[in-house]
């Protein structure tokens, strides 16, 4: 149904004006699976006006101006080679002011826009305001976790562009989600029924991550491979003839016991996983951390003094730093995700307390 209603909006605008569309879901849920597939829908229709198809991921950009360069390869080709934003962007500007009605349209995915946040956000703003041009031909399609991402993160002239088409990508229910690890599996019996519908409820009562459930199952089937590899060699030491069969028979299904293994080693590894992978920004409020952790030894800083050590690094390594609201965003995300504690609360978040819920040591090896 999401991929029907995504196809629909794409088509009306290609076939219109140049628009926007904002989707939004917790993660796992399929918004960029269905977007990729509403476009090759779309690139199979011949009898579309001419298009081309342009992803941005917010987590892969090391400065927002990196957006420019990313449309300008879809617009221009490989022929394109500047690595100056600034001439990038007024290439740009006149592409989506050109009334030429021949131009390709561009669909953009912002996908991970939360993470192309940054300072006063003014290469959002520029993009969002090409696609209100009457020749752009540019439909966006921004995607972040969260419904009321616009108003809350976004300064109110981007929003105002962003418009009200929106979607929002509800989470997998544990029928769903055992539904589709049971198509997954199909014609595969060494999975018990209680290991699937164990998977399927654990996910869906915190996150309805299909991915999360998929890697639980993956992670748990090499915990009982191993396991089994073990008897086999086992049982070849110690038993022998049609008992050592109906044993290894017996042994070769994944089970509830696993799960929870797995389960486990999942919550162990996830904080590691989760550091390795999180934005520049991120990144550098993680080393303000453990330099302010280096430097002073206490349990507990405050954010006053997070905010100072990381604008410090910030203007060390030339780079713009974020605002107060979007730091205290990120350190609420680290904290949600079991890096930080919130230590003592004052009237105002910035006189807030942060403290590490794991060791300083391990986060640093993380960021290597």
């Amino acid at each position: 149904l999401m991929l029907m209603k995504i196809y629909i909006l794409f088509h009306f605008f290609i076939c219109t004006f140049a628009s926007c569309l904002y989707i939004s879901g917790v993660p796992g849920t399929g918004k960029t699976v269905a977007v990729r597939q509403a476009i090759r829908a779309l690139q199979n229709d011949n009898k579309l006006p001419a298009f081309v198809y342009c992803e941005i991921n917010g987590m892969q950009l090391a400065d927002p101006k990196n957006i420019y360069f990313k449309m300008a390869g879809s617009v221009f080709g490989s022929s394109w080679k500047s690595k100056s934003a600034d001439k990038t962007q007024k290439m740009l500007n006149n592409f989506f002011n050109d009334s030429n009605p021949d131009k390709p349209h561009l669909i953009a995915l912002l996908d991970e826009v939360d993470y192309m946040i940054a300072g006063k956000q003014r290469t959002l703003y520029q993009v969002f305001d090409w696609s209100t041009l009457e020749n752009s031909k540019l439909v966006l399609l921004t995607v972040a976790n969260t419904l009321d991402f616009p108003e809350r993160i976004l300064c109110k002239r981007i929003t105002s562009r962003l418009g009200l088409t929106r979607l929002c990508f509800p989470s997998y229910s544990h029928a769903e989600i055992q539904k589709i690890i049971e198509v997954r599996l199909s014609g595969c019996s060494a999975v018990s029924a209680d290991a699937v519908q164990l998977v399927s409820r654990k996910v869906a009562s915190v996150s309805g991550d299909i991915r999360r459930a998929l890697e639980i199952c993956r992670l748990a089937a090499d915990i009982a491979s191993s396991e089994c590899e073990n008897e086999k060699a086992e049982l070849k030491r110690n038993v022998t003839g049609q008992k050592r069969k109906q044993q290894q028979e017996q042994k070769q299904q994944l089970t509830l016991e696993h799960i929870g293994l797995a389960l486990k080693e999942m919550a162990s590894n996830l904080k590691f996983a989760f550091i390795k992978n999180t934005s520049l920004h991120q990144q550098l409020v993680l080393r303000a951390l453990v330099c302010l952790y280096n430097q002073t030894a206490c349990d507990e800083v405050s954010f006053r003094m997070i905010n100072i050590q990381y604008k410090k690094i910030c203007h060390d390594e030339d780079r713009e730093p974020l605002g107060v609201r979007e730091l205290d965003r990120i350190l609420h995300i680290f904290v949600s995700v079991g890096i930080l504690v919130i230590g003592k609360q004052q009237l105002g978040y910035l006189d807030s307390y942060f403290r590490f819920a794991m060791n300083a040591e391990d986060i640093s090896a993380s960021l290597q």
